[in-house]
C-alpha cells in the first residue's frame, strides 16, 4: 500500500435492537471478529486498534485504553492501541490514525472498533 492511502477491507455491524442477553463486550467482540473474517485475514494480520472513546458508556472507556480489545480478540500481532475522542469527528479522526500507522509502516492492518 502505498504511503498515505488507506482501504477499508472489512465491516462488521449487528442489527438494531435491544439484546438483553448479551453484553456490549459480546457486541463489539462479534463486530470486530465479523469484520477480519468478511475482510478475509487472519486475526493475528491485526498489528493496530484505534477505537472511538464510547461516549455513552464511560465504565468501559478504561478497559478498552488499556488493550482489553486485542487481549480479549486474542490479536497477537498487535502492538498499538489508541483511543480516539474527537467529539463527531471520532470516526473521521480513526481513519486519520489508522492510516499514519499505515502509512508510517507502524501496522499493516488497524481494527477500528465503532
Amino acid at each position: 500500500m502505498a504511503k498515505n492511502s488507506l482501504a477499508i477491507i472489512g465491516i462488521g455491524e449487528v442489527p438494531t435492537g435491544t439484546y438483553p442477553d448479551r453484553s456490549r463486550w459480546d457486541i463489539i467482540y462479534e463486530t470486530c471478529m465479523e469484520a477480519v473474517g468478511f475482510a478475509g485475514i487472519d486475526k493475528n494480520d491485526v498489528e493496530g486498534v484505534v477505537a472511538v472513546a464510547p461516549q455513552a458508556q464511560p465504565e468501559i472507556t478504561a478497559e478498552i485504553s488499556f488493550g482489553k480489545i486485542p487481549e480479549e480478540l486474542g490479536l497477537k500481532g498487535c502492538r498499538e492501541v489508541c483511543m480516539c475522542n474527537a467529539g463527531g469527528a471520532s470516526t473521521s479522526n480513526c481513519l486519520r490514525l489508522a492510516e499514519q500507522y499505515i502509512g508510517s509502516g507502524m501496522a499493516r492492518i488497524v481494527l477500528i472498533p465503532m
